[in-house]
């Protein structure tokens, strides 16, 4: 058994952060790992679910960081507009799809 910590988990019961895993067990053929945990303080047992990411994911999500920060900074109405005008220029007809027609 192994103490998490700074992992985000908490108890659903009494709030508490100190938390052992009990059991892991991964999913064959896919990138899910399932553990129980138990509270140190009420004893209670839970189970979380931990899906992990492959190695173009990750990279892509460090790619988009810079993308993402200029995202969260524009207000409600600025990614209201963002989206419009983005939909609008991906269904407006290009070159491309006037020589395929």
């Amino acid at each position: 058994m192994s103490a998490t910590r700074g992992q985000g988990f908490d108890c659903p019961h009494c709030k508490n952060h100190r938390l052992k895993v009990h059991d892991t067990r991964g999913l064959k053929s896919s990138n899910i790992i399932r553990r129980v945990r138990k509270c140190s303080a009420c004893a209670a047992r839970f189970t979380t679910w931990e899906y992990l990411e492959s190695a173009a994911q990750a990279a892509a999500r460090r790619e988009a960081g810079p993308m993402l920060e200029v995202w969260l900074d524009l207000s409600w109405k600025d990614r209201q507009t963002v989206l419009r005008v983005g939909r609008a220029l991906a269904l407006a007809p290009n070159e491309k799809n006037k020589e395929s027609v």
